[in-house]
């Protein structure tokens, strides 16, 4: 959804503007992978200056957050989230940029509902706050990323309710 809004060129990975999108292909909980194939193809392939200038920005679900509330942070507690566990893994703890964007919790505390609700899809109500007040936050925040103007933990105002289990 970022891509198309933000034209980038169509294939991945796509690159615009300095910033380069590899989605993954793979399951959350395997996100590690991907890491490890963007380490060795791209990362390592970095002068000591790019490399320092470099950032890699890992975008996640968060049950902890509102629907539509995002937090910027590097490093952390991986919560029980297997797919930052599978990152911290290939690139440390505190190795990369985070952006948690907000899904809310479901009631239940049951692991299967938790897993469903989590791996559900987003209600066409649900679908607006994210295709409209995430977007743009998240464009600001990644601006700021790229430009240095960040550089601790960060959350957005804006407000959502909990994603409907």
């Amino acid at each position: 959804m970022y891509a198309e809004r933000m034209n980038f060129p169509k294939g991945w990975p796509s690159t615009k503007d300095n910033i380069t999108l590899y989605p993954s292909n793979n399951y959350m909980n395997d996100s590690g992978k991907l890491l490890r194939k963007v380490q060795s193809q791209y990362l390592n392939s970095l002068s000591s200056m790019e490399k320092a200038r470099a950032a890699c920005i890992v975008v996640h679900d968060e049950l902890e957050l509102d629907l539509g509330k995002l937090r910027y942070r590097i490093g952390g507690s991986h919560k029980g989230h297997n797919g930052v566990r599978s990152c911290q893994a290939i690139l440390g703890k505190e190795g990369f940029h985070r952006i948690s964007v907000g899904i809310g919790r479901c009631e239940s505390r049951s692991s299967n509902e938790v897993a469903s609700f989590v791996l559900g899809k987003f209600k066409p109500n649900e679908m607006k706050v994210i295709e409209t007040s995430v977007f743009e936050e998240f464009s600001s925040l990644l601006n700021h990323i790229r430009f240095g103007m960040i550089t601790k933990k960060v959350s957005s105002n804006t407000q959502g309710n909990s994603k409907q289990c």
